[in-house]
Parts: structure tokens; sequence; C-alpha cells
């Protein structure tokens, strides 16, 4: 929101809704508020590999635009930081870790080898799955490669099969009508795709 504002009629201005549920309850948006977030200071300094006082790290979150301050802790020291809603990056603490990192200079974090050596390599697992991929292709199959979550109707009454509660894991919050559910079987989204390819040549 605060980003696209920049283009409304009037920059920079957004009017407020108010929003009525449906239990009655009502609340404004878009919230634009800060919120906090309390991050302990071995959060920020241990993850860019760093030592840095609780002062050095306030100056640095507020040279990058958040307004941090000491918060009271029990276990060790603790930063409050403000987040304005223009920075919807802002997530978690490895988010401030990295701003810090950012405010304190890259070129600045000293350079140091890891413990051990490692020499990456594909698991057994995943070779073995790539020759039977290879292999069904050359047979003349296709590999199709569909979302874990699809609709209801699509996962039942599409199907002729009926929902007894127990057959499939309902989202509560879904985003979509298309994700509501995570698919009990594979038919649904193979047929689906059948659907959206069948005109399309193949290559």
């Amino acid at each position: 929101v605060a980003m696209f504002s920049e283009y409304c009629e009037n920059k920079f201005e957004v009017e407020p809704v108010e929003v009525v549920s449906h239990d009655g309850s009502t609340a404004i948006y878009p919230d634009l508020s800060c919120y906090k977030m309390e991050v302990s200071l071995s959060d920020i300094v241990g993850p860019i590999g760093i030592s840095l006082d609780e002062t050095q790290v306030i100056s640095l979150l507020n040279k990058m635009q958040l307004q941090a301050d000491l918060c009271s802790s029990n276990r060790e020291p603790c930063i409050s930081v403000s987040v304005p809603p223009t920075r919807s990056d802002v997530l978690h603490a490895r988010d401030l870790a990295e701003d810090v990192a950012i405010a304190y200079g890259y070129n600045n974090v000293p350079k140091s080898k890891p413990k051990s050596m490692t020499i990456g390599g594909r698991q057994p697992l995943n070779r073995f799955s790539d020759k039977i991929r290879a292999e069904v292709a050359r047979a003349g199959y296709m590999e199709v490669l569909t979302f874990v979550l699809t609709s209801h109707e699509e996962n039942f009454d599409m199907l002729n099969r009926t929902d007894d509660g127990n057959k499939a894991v309902i989202i509560a919050n879904p985003r979509t009508s298309e994700f509501e559910v995570v698919r009990s079987s594979l038919m649904s989204c193979l047929l689906k795709t059948l659907k959206h390819n069948i005109d399309h040549p193949r290559p």
C-alpha cells in the first residue's frame, strides 16, 4: 500500500475503509501503523559474525530508518524495533540482521573460512528418481507438476466423491477458492492439467 499509493490521484494519500465482519466487529483497513519487534542482541550480531554492543546496533538500525531502543529483558540484551509500513520486507530477526550488516558494510565484515569441508553431491534417491523419470519420458509419458492444494469442488464434486470431513485437510483461511483443501488424489490435478492443455500442441 505504501509503495502503490505513489500512483494515487493525490500521491501518498490512502483512504481508510471500515470493514464489518460477520460477527459485527469492525476494523479499519489498511493498517498503516508501525509494529514492534523485540530481538536479542545475539540474534542480530550472531548471523553476521561481528562483535557489536547494543548502542552500536541501535545506531545502525536508526541509520536504516528503523527506530530502535533498548528494552527490558531478563535473559540478555534486548532491542525493540519499530517497523514502519514501508518496510513490509521486515518479518524476522534475520531481516533486521541483514539491515545491520548493510549499514555496517559488507566489506567491513571479517572473512572467515568454514570449520569443515564438504563436497556437494546428489542424493542416491534423487539420482534413481531422475533415471526413472527419464525412462518414463522415453516411453512417451509426460511429466506434470501440479499444486498440492486444490479447490473443494475439484477434489470432490467433479470426481463424484462425497466429503465426510476426514478425507482431505481443509485450509482454514485460503487466499483463493482454488486452494481450499489439500488434494486427496492426483486425479483432480491431472484432469485439470488436461483440461487447460488439451488444445496445446506437444513440444
